[in-house]
């Protein structure tokens, strides 16, 4: 088991250049000190110390670090426009997101709710459809986890195709 000073330390394994840009601007923007190293393949890591005030990386994973009894409207938009730079999908008024962590999955979903948005969470695949996809790297998974899908739809964005106006005069 690890060191309760080995778990103040973080690694993110990242492929995608915005993943990488964006965490580097947080970091930066936070004042945490951290390294970054090129690996194979294309990836980066970039790892640190977490802050003082942070005590366990799983507060951070799960969003239980959160709150939701202390956030505001603004905060709250602003944590969504966050999640969309990150495992999603976009389209023209929607957008969906990925993760395996329920857990995260859940407390985003309330953080979309008290922001304006309507939700709806699923399956994207399971544990075992995720072992029988390849790797981004073509290599076949050893392991897997469920991913779960939410969708985040701005309310004044929704329509409704069957609605009809009617006269009752």
């Amino acid at each position: 088991s690890p060191s309760v000073e080995a778990s103040r330390y973080f690694n993110f394994k990242l492929k995608k250049v915005r993943k990488i840009k964006r965490l580097e601007k947080i970091l930066v923007s936070l004042g945490v000190e951290y390294s970054k190293k090129d690996r194979e393949k294309g990836f980066v890591v970039i790892s640190g110390q977490l802050p003082d005030d942070i005590q366990d990386i799983n507060t951070i994973k799960n969003f239980d670090c959160i709150d939701l009894e202390q956030l505001s409207y603004n905060y709250c938009v602003d944590f969504i426009e966050e999640v969309k730079y990150w495992d999603s999908t976009k389209n023209s008024n929607s957008t969906s997101y990925y993760n395996t962590n329920e857990k995260a999955v859940d407390k985003v979903q309330a953080i979309a709710l008290l922001a304006g948005y309507t939700t709806n969470k699923g399956i994207n695949r399971t544990e075992e459809q995720s072992m029988l996809t390849l790797n981004p790297d073509g290599n076949v998974r050893q392991s897997a986890k469920t991913c779960y899908n939410l969708g985040l739809t701005r309310r004044d964005s929704t329509t409704y195709p069957h609605k009809s106006i009617v006269d009752y005069k």
